[in-house]
């Protein structure tokens, strides 16, 4: 590949630091990730590999990216930022968790929706979620689509979502027949709703990227290379901007819309649409357009190695983050670790208590800060008004940016807020910040008041601490430092206000203020105490108090009072750190509040005689109401988060997020609020149980028992616990227990079941299996006809469906040539990876994937899992006559291919596979590192070959000069291939995979190497497997200690020579 090299304007960084962000974007043609990010002032691009990454979803902390037959789930761990060279440079640092394998089903754009992944499945023209048994969800496809076939009927490639709910997907066509979308792709694009199946629009070319934002539905025309609004009334296009590229990927931050652009070759796919009759160089890269005036503000441009983006998305609040998915070692030295034991808590030492408080005071100490300036029809003071007061902000930034120590490290905005002005408001202040990508400017539609106009600027912003600045007031130079300062300044422990945040910082400070009208000391103080021109407040503290108060009669009163109540819950809940320093200036103009009060605030407080109005003073006494009432419900607010109920719901919510830390830390918090609390005590034990900490959650459960003798899941987990001691006979006790206690338990009986098969039990322990499809976690198949319960059909058809693993599937298949002889046809529902495979078996007379078969095709069906209960399999009578898979597969090219990578010596070929699929639930344990396995392949004398696919391949390049392992990955496309490669090999040693499973079933020679919480199939203590003759086992006698095995397998391999 060509070096990655970009140029950039200068604006790209500096937008970036002033909205606090960061991006990150795929290109599927060059592989590669990049996440884009400010460098002090220059743009630093960031690469990662992947195989052909195209769609991205971001959502708190956590990021899935979409690839050339996986997803990927990437997830924040902020522990490990401060370990990346150079130390202190990184915000944030995602890590993969797990991969979900789809298969090659060309995954376009992803959402969240609430914590659920949709995502456009192209190659079978429809909208997916997720479940970890099976490849892919199918949720929708468009009307005009009449059957799952994965053939790119109409090229589905974006979605919008509207609402929490996907409602707009894109397409390049309405065809149904394969790849019929590209005999018209210059204008037989569509925009279509899915919630009604309506076409919004038609006639585009190549539409990409739908996108609900601020309240309007957004479309890029790619093939014309625009951004366009979408009227959804008519249908008709409304051109916002048009670009120098094929436009795919954007998203949305504040007034700003990051755009991919691709240059698109010159092909069949691309050719004959209106870009490249436009443009006859197009251009890569990111390109920022203003969609409140359709201006391009900023751009990056790739020079040499990326021509095509796919995806843009926004990090919001992350800066500097980075993305790891290869470096092994800090893969494996990041956790999170949570105490082992109640009683075995270690006691940090006074330094470690320091330590601890000083990380608390750093990590929230405030890094952003947002200016807020509300305007109403500033016409009427003068344009030089609003430009002296912005002038003043500006100077104000400037001078923090000079004198602040961090400065460098602070995201800032100005946020201007128009309460939707009747005369040329918007005009002057669009000509005034033009040119200052730190401003943005907000409208609203109808007139709401001040108040609302501050809450939206905020809502609208991210700053951790907010400035307020009217239309009329001034910032002196020294405001915004003095502020920032004090606000990251804590406070005394002993300084405590009823809500205390974290770091014990004030919720706001408070500095003096100048008039230039001389006031009555009295009204002088309390104009300091009231106004928010001298506030610097926390968004916590703003969040709490829920913002300015925007009743109706507020904006009806003379005497406003907005201030005074915000104020008011402000000092009531929070510290607050008064500055005697005037840093602002309060201005009178005519007409102005500070106008209308200035008669009686130069006068003592009882020396102004002053005429109330009759609905003044109704207005008044409602204002105090509200007031009190806000107050009322804060309290009711604060006292809530002091009970158990309250910390039990927030450790239920983190544990749902799979935050353990989190949970075990709120679950403590809740029980020490109330000791015998039963669901805190148990939730706190599965916590335990997840996080492996078995000592402890047996203890937590057990005591759950002790308070309540009938709490069925505690005994189910209790059983959990043994079982993962293999401890077998007390762990079916347990799950017996449970099931006494709650006949209708699905997981308890299936736990029973999967322990009583390791226990070579299999009568019991199969029916017992069955009740898999009344878990939360199996989807049955959807169908009228009965199950199959291993009668005989002579004159009917079955159809076998396939469940679970690729492993479970080459395993179980072996039952079909039983069924066949019960019934007239035996017909098979398997993932495309198999077919090939699958097809050597004769007695299998038709084979289909997913969502290609109909109902009528068959009279019964069975999960191939629940076939040994049908045929009552016992541990005498598994029929295990091997080979049963392979014969007669052919395949010439690869053949040809593997006869020169595997010559015909005297020396042993080994095949190895060091890992298995990500996305396994005990893949932590059941697979090992590559570099577990140098003992074994130090050995002289012996030919290695990797049969490993996935992530873990790429362990290879790691490997010292010295060791020879020769890679056959990339000739492994389906598991037919994977069996012709396996004929040419000696001996396979695999950790528990698909490949050992093919290897048994070949009768190829296999050592198989098994985690201490190995899988029910393998039995106990057994060292041969009664389900393949031809197969070793060799077992961790303590969890994850690899290196014992390797030592038994290389003493086994040295005498098997």
């Amino acid at each position: 590949m060509s070096d990655l090299q970009s140029v950039h304007t200068n604006t790209f960084p500096q937008l970036l630091r002033q909205l606090g962000i960061s991006l990150i974007v795929s290109t599927y043609q060059a592989g590669k990730l990049i996440v884009i990010r400010d460098d002090a002032g220059v743009i630093n691009t960031h690469f990662r590999s992947f195989p052909k990454p195209m769609g991205i979803a971001v959502k708190e902390g956590k990021i899935a990216l979409g690839t050339g037959y996986q997803i990927w789930d990437l997830r924040n761990v902020p522990a490990v930022a401060p370990r990346i060279h150079p130390p202190g440079k990184h915000d944030a640092c995602y890590l993969p968790r797990r991969i979900h394998l789809t298969g090659d089903i060309d995954i376009h754009e992803m959402a969240y929706i609430g914590d659920e992944l949709w995502f456009i499945n192209t190659r079978f023209s429809c909208l997916c979620t997720l479940d970890p048994d099976y490849s892919f969800v199918p949720r929708w496809r468009p009307p005009f689509v009449s059957a799952y076939e994965a053939s790119d009927r109409c090229h589905l490639n974006g979605l919008a979502v509207r609402n929490d709910q996907v409602t707009y997907v894109t397409a390049l066509g309405s065809t149904d027949t394969a790849g019929g979308w590209r005999e018209d792709k210059h204008k037989g694009g569509i925009v279509m709703d899915i919630t009604t199946n309506n076409l919004i629009c038609q006639g585009l070319s190549m539409p990409h990227s739908p996108r609900w934002y601020g309240d309007r539905l957004w479309v890029l025309e790619s093939g014309d290379g625009s951004l366009a609004q979408v009227n959804l009334a008519t249908g008709a296009l409304t051109t916002v901007a048009q670009l120098p590229g094929f436009t795919r990927g954007i998203d949305f931050w504040g007034d700003y819309a990051f755009i991919g652009l691709s240059k698109v070759r010159e092909s069949a796919v691309f050719s004959g649409i209106p870009i490249t009759q436009r443009l006859t160089e197009r251009i890569c890269g990111v390109w920022v357009v203003s969609i409140s005036t359709g201006k391009i503000v900023a751009f990056l441009r790739f020079t040499t190695g990326v021509e095509e983006i796919f995806a843009v998305q926004v990090l919001p609040g992350q800066r500097f983050p980075e993305i790891i998915n290869d470096q092994e070692d800090l893969l494996k030295s990041s956790y999170i670790i949570p105490d082992r034991a109640l009683a075995e808590v270690a006691v940090p030492s006074e330094a470690d208590l320091l330590a601890a408080k000083q990380r608390e005071i750093q990590e929230n100490a405030v890094k952003s800060f947002v200016v807020v300036v509300p305007v109403y029809n500033i016409t009427q003071k003068g344009q030089q008004v609003i430009q002296r007061t912005l002038d003043s902000i500006d100077e104000s930034i400037n001078y923090f940016l000079l004198n602040h120590p961090q400065a460098t490290s602070f995201a800032y905005e100005v946020v201007i807020v128009d309460d939707a002005s009747e005369d040329e408001t918007e005009k002057i202040i669009q000509s005034l910040i033009q040119d200052k990508a730190h401003y943005r400017y907000l409208r609203h539609d109808r007139n709401l008041g001040q108040s609302q106009a501050r809450n939206t600027g905020v809502n609208a912003s991210l700053g951790e601490a907010i400035f307020f600045c009217d239309d009329d007031d001034l910032f002196y130079l020294e405001h915004i430092t003095t502020c920032i300062k004090l606000i990251n300044q804590p406070l005394p422990d002993s300084n405590k206000a009823l809500v205390s945040l974290r770091g014990n910082y004030p919720g706001a400070v408070k500095t003096g203020v100048n008039t230039q009208t001389a006031l009555h000391s009295h009204w002088q103080q309390k104009v300091t105490e009231v106004l928010v021109l001298n506030t610097c407040i926390r968004r916590e503290a703003h969040n709490f108090i829920e913002g300015f108060p925007i009743e109706e009669v507020f904006r009806l009163c003379s005497y406003g009072n907005e201030d005074y109540a915000y104020a008011k819950w402000l000092t009531s809940y929070f510290n607050i750190l008064w500055v005697k320093e005037k840093t602002v200036e309060y201005i009178r103009y005519p007409g102005n509040h500070f106008d209308r009060q200035l008669a009686r605030w130069q006068q003592p407080p009882n020396g102004y005689q002053e005429t109330i109005t009759p609905k003044d003073v109704e207005y008044l006494h409602s204002i105090e109401q509200l007031i009190s009432q806000k107050q009322q419900s804060l309290l009711k607010k604060l006292q809530a988060s002091s009970k158990a109920d309250y910390y039990l719901t927030l450790g239920n919510q983190a544990f749902n997020q799979g935050n353990l830390v989190a949970a075990e830390h709120y679950y403590k918090h809740c029980l020490f609020l109330e000791r015998q609390l039963l669901n805190a005590w148990y939730n706190l034990g599965v916590v335990y149980l997840e996080q492996e900490a078995l000592n402890p959650a047996q203890t937590i459960l057990e005591r759950v028992i002790t308070l309540e003798p009938n709490h069925a899941e505690a005994y189910n987990n209790l059983g959990n616990i043994y079982n993962r001691r293999n401890q077998f006979s007390t762990a079916v006790n347990y799950y017996r227990k449970a099931i006494e206690r709650r006949h209708q338990f699905p997981d308890a009986h299936f736990n029973l079941g999967m322990t009583l098969l390791k226990m070579g039990e299999f009568t019991e322990g199969w029916a017992e299996c069955e009740w898999r499809w009344q878990r939360k976690d199996f989807t049955p198949i959807q169908c009228s006809q009965p199950q199959w319960k291993g009668e005989d059909l002579p004159n009917d058809t079955i159809l076998v469906h396939t469940e679970q693993g690729a492993g479970d599937a080459i395993q179980f298949i072996r039952y079909l040539p039983l069924v066949a002889k019960k019934c007239q046809r035996v017909i098979l529902c398997c993932p495309e990876n198999l077919i090939s495979l699958f097809k050597t078996i004769p007695e299998i007379a038709q084979i289909f994937t997913p969502g290609n078969i109909t109902s009528d095709s068959f009279a019964v069906y069975s999960p191939l899992m629940s076939l040994p209960h049908c045929l009552g399999t016992t541990l005498t009578n598994i029929p295990a006559q091997v080979p049963y898979l392979g014969k007669g597969l052919v395949n010439e090219q690869l053949t040809t291919k593997l006869t020169r990578l595997i010559p015909a010596t005297s020396r042993p070929k080994i095949g190895i596979v060091w890992a298995g699929s990500p996305t396994h639930a005990n893949d932590r344990h059941r697979s090992s590192n590559l570099s577990d396995w140098l003992p074994l392949l130090r050995l002289e004398g012996i030919d290695f070959y990797s049969l490993q696919k996935g992530p873990k391949a790429s362990q290879i390049a790691q490997l010292p000069p010295e060791i020879k392992l020769t890679d056959l990955s990339n000739y492994l496309g389906d598991y037919a291939d994977s069996a012709i490669a396996l004929s040419y090999l000696d001996l396979i040693i695999s950790v528990d995979t698909s490949v050992a499973h093919l290897a048994g079933a070949l009768a190829k020679p296999v050592w198989t190497l098994l985690s201490f919480y190995h899988d029910w199939r393998w039995l106990c203590d057994r060292l041969d497997s009664p389900w393949y003759p031809t197969m070793k086992l060799f077992r961790q006698s303590q969890l994850d200690n690899w290196s014992s095995v390797m030592e038994t397998v290389v003493t086994a391999l040295t005498t098997r020579k």
